[in-house]
């Protein structure tokens, strides 16, 4: 639960999310980088094991 309230933080303090939450959504799935210095979209093909 804990990291979900860090999202929603980040979430409602970044102008990325603006028109995600005009639409109505959450904005997951997202990646988050760092304290939010990053996103990475989750609909994107992406292969995870580069963020290890």
């Amino acid at each position: 639960m804990q990291n979900l309230k860090i999202f929603l933080t980040i979430r409602d303090k970044s102008p990325y999310f603006n028109t995600i939450k005009a639409k109505g959504n959450v904005g997951i799935p997202t990646i988050v980088v760092g304290e939010g210095e990053e996103f990475i979209d989750g609909s994107l093909n992406i292969n995870l094991d580069n963020l290890k």
